[in-house]
């Protein structure tokens, strides 16, 4: 599967899994009127609580995710402080009625072939409320109320996955990579309609479709070749095979996920820029960067 020394897996949104192999068009940062920049955090089950304080020569707790650890006790050893919070840059372009939420990012075994990564998917959004589609990849399944903006966070948590932004460098080469997911939703103020899920209810409405993703990685501001792709998350409408009856999407997920491997610079930073452009060229462009050690 490999055709570059630097290599990126991709499988966002519903688009199943394949290799990077062209590099994404120029983003404009100031596209659209009421464009919009702001940073968000996540960490894995919202836990950024401090560990708690070790007794008579104990060991103090270890905190959560953006916590702090625990004091150890008389004779005792304090404990370790939870991990950096993620921190995701996101500029709205135009003024979309969806958004991107809920990010995570962790390292993963994904094998040396990227065997792994399929399971790892289903794992992460498992059936009966999520499904495999052969158009779309993971896709909708039973119907399941939301919110849907907490659905990764439990998932990685549920998991074992641990989220951070700066890594041993051995946990991203193969057979490990970095993984990074999010959710998009619709936005306060969506139209109402009908989706897998409900048959009333806030949608991102099919009109607005396809939305077209193109996602490169840089390292000093420049691209790395072999790491740039782009892709269409498609309407649900008939003509999906199998089709959907349905007004729009009430979810869905995007994943992304990068090896070291051949990177030219090791350790050290690597920057992943995503554009998410609908069919009234509006959307976001989120960017975040993950650190090698």
């Amino acid at each position: 599967m490999q055709t570059s020394s630097l290599v990126s897996l991709r499988s966002l949104a519903y688009l199943g899994v394949g290799l990077a192999l062209t590099l994404p068009a120029a983003c404009d940062d100031d596209d659209g009127p009421g464009a919009s920049t702001s940073t968000t955090t996540s960490s894995a089950g919202g836990t950024t609580n401090t560990g708690g304080q070790g007794g008579t020569g104990g060991v103090g707790g270890t905190g959560g995710t953006g916590g702090t650890g625990g004091t150890g006790g008389t004779g005792g050893q304090g404990g370790a402080g939870g991990g950096p919070e993620l921190v995701i840059n996101v500029q709205m372009v135009g003024t979309p009625d969806w958004e991107p939420v809920d990010f995570h990012t962790f390292s993963v075994e994904l094998g040396n072939q990227f065997e792994n990564f399929s399971t790892i998917l289903t794992g992460l959004l498992p059936p009966p409320n999520h499904e495999q589609h052969p158009e779309i990849g993971i896709g909708p399944g039973a119907a399941h109320a939301g919110p849907y903006d907490g659905e990764f966070a439990a998932a990685v948590l549920s998991n074992g996955y641990t989220d951070a932004q700066i890594f041993p460098q051995a946990d991203g080469l193969l057979p490990f990579g970095v993984m990074t997911v999010f959710m998009v939703v619709p936005s306060s103020g969506a139209p109402t309609g009908s989706s897998p899920d409900f048959n009333s209810g806030p949608i991102i409405p099919n009109t607005v479709f396809p939305i077209v993703v193109e996602v490169g990685a840089y390292q000093d501001d420049m691209a790395l070749d072999g790491y740039g792709y782009g892709f269409e998350v498609p309407a649900l409408d008939n003509q999906l095979n199998p089709p959907f009856n349905v007004d729009g999407h009430s979810h869905f997920p995007m994943f992304e996920a990068i090896v070291f491997d051949g990177m030219p610079v090791l350790p050290g930073d690597v920057e992943t820029r995503i554009s998410m452009l609908d069919a009234n060229n509006e959307g976001w462009d989120i960017s975040y960067t993950l650190t090698a050690l």
